[in-house]
């Protein structure tokens, strides 16, 4: 009796999958781990053009105990960190939550000197104001002519913060309780 053998064995087709899947499980670790970090280019970037860049004092919080101000809204904002902190604060339209607009933006960042990496970092959550009341948001603040709403999430800090103090930051700004007059 002739043995005509014509094909792969399965010994063969399996070690073959498993190849296959090996290099689909590391292709995906680095696209993963590259997706994750900042991109190094852009920071040493960012962090040339900052050394050459005339150094301007950063807004300092005033010498209010636990209260940060930002003093082109006249508001203040009980922060435990309020020393580590600081707002950029624009003067921009647009709208929130789909069709809620305002007026104005404080977007807040890590000061370097008190992270670990001593890069900046964003936590994730922006304050706006409006004029008019935010249609969209349960937990908002009037003050005078102004409604004030914090939103957004955990931003990438890398291992720049301990965990504690950014989730203790977005919980303090989050709670519109904390916001008041100057």
């Amino acid at each position: 009796m002739k043995n005509n053998q014509k094909g792969f064995s399965v010994t063969e087709i399996l070690v073959v999958v498993v190849i296959i899947a090996l290099l689909a499980t590391i292709g995906w670790l680095v696209y993963d781990r590259q997706n994750s970090k900042p991109d190094n280019k852009q920071a040493s970037t960012q962090t040339n053009q900052q050394e050459q860049a005339p150094t301007q004092p950063p807004a300092q919080p005033a010498k209010n105990e636990g209260f940060y101000e930002i003093k082109e809204w006249g508001i203040k904002i009980a922060l435990t960190d309020y020393d580590k902190v600081q707002f950029s604060t624009k003067n921009e339209s647009g709208k929130i939550f789909g069709d809620d607009p305002y007026e104005g933006r404080a977007d807040p960042s890590f000061k370097p000197e008190f992270l670990q990496d001593k890069s900046s970092c964003s936590p994730g959550l922006t304050l706006f104001r409006s004029k008019v009341k935010f249609a969209s948001a349960s937990a908002q603040k009037q003050i005078g002519d102004y409604y004030y709403v914090a939103t957004g999430g955990p931003g990438y800090c890398s291992n720049s913060t301990d965990n504690q103090f950014q989730y203790r930051f977005l919980r303090e700004l989050s709670d519109p309780k904390n916001i008041t007059a100057l």
